[in-house]
């Protein structure tokens, strides 16, 4: 599973998918047809496929910015779970030296307990 450096990186990438294909889609858009190429028939016709064609980028490009933006969210999700695991080793390894130390009888409370991975995809790192 990705850590939350990779989910940072996949993020960055389809940011940079996105704004390309929204650069592509007002490139094909801005050029338009000043004047009829051909026949009145083929030209409609070419309008329509650069009418498509910007439609499609446009789509793809908000695409890529939700799966950036997924991205991000799971990093941040990663990051989370690591915190909390480093939380666990400390206080656990502070009771083990407690335990460890402890007269007879002496009250320790539970030991920490493990935080539970908040998604299967959740790795830490």
């Amino acid at each position: 599973m990705p850590t939350a450096d990779e989910f940072d990186a996949f993020a960055a990438t389809f940011d940079a998918k996105a704004e390309r294909l929204s650069v592509a889609a007002r490139a094909v858009e801005r050029r338009g047809l000043e004047q009829p190429v051909t026949a009145p028939a083929v030209t409609a016709r070419l309008v329509e496929r650069i009418d498509d064609l910007t439609g499609r980028c446009r789509s793809a490009a908000a695409h890529c910015a939700d799966l950036a933006s997924e991205c991000r969210h799971r990093a941040e999700v990663c990051r989370r779970y690591t915190a909390a695991f480093a939380s666990y080793e400390y206080s656990a390894a502070a009771w083990d030296r407690r335990a460890r130390d402890a007269q007879p009888g002496e009250w320790l409370g539970s030991r920490p307990q493990l935080p539970s991975r908040p998604a299967p995809w959740v790795e830490r790192g």
